[in-house]
């Protein structure tokens, strides 16, 4: 009977300890769980980390696709105003030569005599083409021409207050352009107003044709 007891006991106590390493397997089991879920979330965090770094690659490549693209507008933005810029320093030139030449041919007619080639003069504002002329009579004039290849009201307007201005004569004298002044301005394109305008101020008015409008006055020198 002792036997049968002690048997029992340790049954008893080998059932106790089967029954704690069952629980110690199910909390086991439990955390194991629980790290599964904290593993699964950190992947899916992890997965959502990748999704918004390849749209900020993406976004960013095309950001540089746009910076490109707009580097290229620009370069050819450039581009076009320097050959802007030489083709209308090819046409200035070529429309001042034009003036020249149709200077040239009515100073002849008219019986002047050229003591000079036509020249340009830098004067803080250019005056395309200046030269100094005899008259029939044998008084020495300066030809002064501005040129333009749209004329307007205003132009004609603004060029014959320069040549009027004792300040902008002064400037003449000393760049050794005493004067008297026989003063013209040059127009490929023309309209009745700026025609208007020329006839009103008294100054010449040339084009591609020739002296269209004679000087009516020499602007004498002021002091």
């Amino acid at each position: 009977a002792e036997a049968q007891r002690r048997t029992e006991e340790r049954v008893g106590r080998l059932e106790a300890v089967v029954e704690q390493l069952a629980e110690a397997q199910r909390r086991t089991e439990e955390r194991v769980g629980r790290l599964e879920a904290v593993v699964e979330q950190l992947a899916e965090a992890q997965r959502r980390a990748d999704e918004r770094m390849a749209q900020l690659e993406a976004a960013m490549m095309q950001w540089v696709k746009a910076q490109q693209r707009l580097e290229e507008r620009m370069w050819r933005v450039e581009a076009a105003i320097k050959e802007m810029g030489r083709f209308q320093a090819v046409l200035g030139a070529t429309i001042e030569e034009e003036a020249e030449s149709v200077l040239i041919t009515t100073l002849e007619e008219k019986g002047y005599r050229l003591l000079a080639e036509p020249s340009t003069l830098s004067l803080n504002g250019e005056i395309d083409v200046v030269v100094p002329v005899r008259d029939q009579t044998g008084a020495t004039l300066w030809v002064i021409v501005e040129v333009k290849t749209r004329l307007s009201r205003r132009a004609v307007r603004d060029w014959v207050q320069r040549m009027r201005s004792a300040g902008w004569q002064k400037r003449l004298r000393t760049a050794g352009v005493p004067g008297p002044y026989l003063v013209y301005i040059f127009g490929l394109r023309i309209d009745q107003h700026t025609v208007a305008a020329v006839q009103e101020h008294g100054i010449g008015l040339l084009t591609g044709r020739g002296e269209r409008i004679p000087p009516r006055e020499v602007f004498p020198p002021r002091s």
